[in-house]
């Protein structure tokens, strides 16, 4: 039951996190066909999953799957294969722990961020959590957000937050609030790989507004030449 993938160009390889089978499928490419080279146990839930977004450690990615029934977050370092460790979640005052799992990651060679969810019916918001990676993920802080937030990084860009209400642009560094642009809707994200444009998909609405895109500098939504499509 394939999920969420990283790529790494350098060892020319894809790692994609199977639910169903509580792994990670490594495949290799060989000449134009993906081959499966190898597999690795994950815990329960393995959903989305994420390899470092950052050039200079292009040579030396990990990959991180999140895992929402078991509700951690498992780091592996994509050379050696080797487990570098497990992110548990943080302790919310706002709403009680069953009530919360973690959702989307992504990651810079500094940070690791990773999003979480609330069912509760009388809490609509979501949660952005911010880790060290040099201190063994060492929990740095946490943002309240609107529900469902999802997270987008890429080298040295700031970090960029889709929470269902609102496109947000904030400090990588210490996940405080630049810019936030009202989007319903907003969902999933990808950054460009020249680290100019943000693109977001809108999973309610479809037709001129199913893709947003952004201005990565200045965090604000750029006036694009429309496009409809039937699918949302």
């Amino acid at each position: 039951e394939p999920m969420y993938f990283g790529l790494s160009p350098f060892k020319n390889e894809l790692w994609v996190a199977d639910r169903a089978n509580q792994q990670i499928v490594i495949l290799k490419m060989k000449e134009s066909t993906l081959v499966l080279d190898d597999t690795i146990p994950l815990p329960a839930g393995p959903f989305h999953a994420i390899i470092t977004q950052t050039k200079t450690t292009s040579m030396y990615p990990i990959m991180y799957t999140v895992c929402d029934i078991a509700k951690v977050v498992v780091a592996y370092d994509v050379t050696t294969r080797r487990r570098l460790g497990v992110i548990a979640m943080p302790t919310f005052d706002e709403v009680q722990a069953e009530d919360v799992k973690p959702h989307d990651v992504t990651s810079n060679d500094e940070f690791v961020y990773v999003s979480f969810l609330v069912s509760s019916d009388t809490n609509n918001i979501g949660y952005v959590a911010q880790y060290n990676i040099s201190n063994h993920f060492e929990l740095v802080q946490v943002l309240t957000t609107g529900p469902d937030p999802h997270v987008a990084i890429r080298d040295g860009t700031s970090l960029f937050v889709a929470d269902q209400t609102a496109v947000s642009k904030v400090s990588a560094s210490n996940i405080n609030m630049i810019e936030e642009v009202t989007m319903e809707g907003a969902h999933g994200m990808f950054i460009s790989l020249n680290s100019k444009y943000l693109y977001t998909t809108n999973i309610g609405g479809g037709g001129v507004d199913a893709v947003g895109v952004w201005d990565i500098e200045t965090g604000r939504k750029k006036l694009c030449q429309p496009v409809d499509t039937e699918f949302p």
